[in-house]
């Protein structure tokens, strides 16, 4: 009777024992799992920040050719404006020339900037889900 109460309690030990050691492995497992899941998450992360400070830089050298084309254009058209009368019909032409050429890349320049950081602001939102 002891021996036989003996074996039942070592088998129970055992099968405790095999139960624990399956959900060891299937955590092991687990683990690898968010491990590899991880990995992927942080290389995605590292190309995200990668691409947010290309956009800012983008972003900052838009805005420097807008300053410009806008300080180009008001000055072009200042000089027309307060000198028209003065400069001789090919200087006119040039300078009505400048001003609506810079003004037409200003125009283009805040159509990019717009185009590019909406789409950019949509793109994050579907990887973001």
């Amino acid at each position: 009777a002891q021996l036989e109460s003996s074996n039942r309690f070592l088998t129970n030990k055992y099968v405790a024992l095999d139960t624990s050691n399956a959900k060891t492995t299937a955590l092991a497992k687990k683990n690898r799992e968010l491990e590899a899941e991880n990995k992927f998450l942080s290389s995605k992360n590292t190309m995200l920040t990668s691409k947010a400070l290309n956009l800012a830089s983008a972003e900052s050298e838009i805005d420097t050719l807008i300053d410009n084309a806008t300080s180009c254009s008001a000055m072009a058209r200042t000089h027309l404006e307060r000198n028209s009368s003065l400069l001789p019909g090919t200087e006119r032409k040039l300078m009505s020339q400048l001003a609506e050429t810079t003004s037409r890349i200003l125009d283009s320049a805040e159509a990019l900037r717009s185009r590019l950081f909406n789409k950019a602001g949509q793109k994050g939102q579907r990887e973001n889900g």
